[in-house]
């Protein structure tokens, strides 16, 4: 059975959920991050949405709501580990992160995607993120909160 959850994953959780999907990234998460180390930014600096499955995290989104000056957050990290892709975790898991900022003020929520990920591209735009400039081969896709019912 499927289990939805709000900031429980440990570091060692969200480590090894994210080495289990490193090679999912597009590219892989380890040629632009210290796994670990980011692993560790996010358990302390983000607000996680996590799906579990006997015991086990499966998809993960981690997003920094933490900026109560502008109220603008940041989507840091979309996972699905391979075997559970294609069920809709990842639009699951985004929609409660939205609802959640929302619920706390928010005015944006902004992600960063690579060019060349087309499929993440489309679950973003399917919840109205629009794209909002390039840098570096990545998307900068932002959602306006105010008007947004998703």
């Amino acid at each position: 059975m499927f289990h939805r959850a709000i900031d429980t994953a440990s570091l060692e959780n969200i480590c090894t959920h994210l080495y289990n999907c490193n090679r999912l990234f597009v590219p892989p998460l380890e040629t632009s991050v210290d796994i670990q180390e980011y692993a560790s930014k996010i358990r302390n600096h983000a607000k996680t949405f996590e799906i579990w499955y006997e015991g086990y995290l499966i998809a993960l989104v981690a997003a920094y709501l933490n900026d109560f000056h502008t109220k603008k957050g940041f989507i840091t990290n979309v996972s699905t580990e391979l075997a559970y892709k294609g069920m809709g975790f990842a639009s699951e898991l985004l929609k409660s992160c939205i609802e959640y900022a929302q619920q706390n003020g928010f005015v944006t929520l902004d992600l960063q995607v690579h060019e060349s990920n087309i499929a993440a591209q489309i679950v973003y735009s399917k919840l109205n993120f629009q794209e909002r400039d390039c840098d570096n081969h990545y998307l900068t896709m932002s959602l306006n909160l105010k008007n947004n019912n998703i």
